[in-house]
């Protein structure tokens, strides 16, 4: 079951890029998708990852905590990255043999 549950998530995330997709005239047919309407396509999407968080034991509160410890995360490897790019250590790194 929980597959399916995949595969369904899968879907709703490529109904999402086609909604984006034909927002910015992208494709073959360009159709007005309201925010709306993209909303209700992410709004597919989580039930789906709810249905997955709760098939393995956990339930949302749990995972927005995940998030919110991804999210400090990610922040952090972006300021490592500016750092890298923009400060001293890209000097560095082009000045060595």
């Amino acid at each position: 079951m929980e597959k399916y549950r995949r595969n369904a998530l899968a879907g709703e995330v490529g109904e999402v890029c086609n909604s984006t997709k034909h927002r910015t005239n992208g494709g073959t047919k360009t159709k007005a998708i309201s925010d709306y309407e993209l909303m209700e396509e992410l709004a597919d999407c989580f039930i789906y990852m709810e249905l997955i968080i709760e098939k393995h034991g956990h339930d949302i509160g749990t995972f927005a905590g995940v998030i919110q410890d991804k999210i400090n995360k990610n922040k952090e490897r972006m300021q490592e990255r500016k750092k890298v790019y923009n400060g001293t250590r890209w000097e560095d790194a082009q000045r060595s043999p």
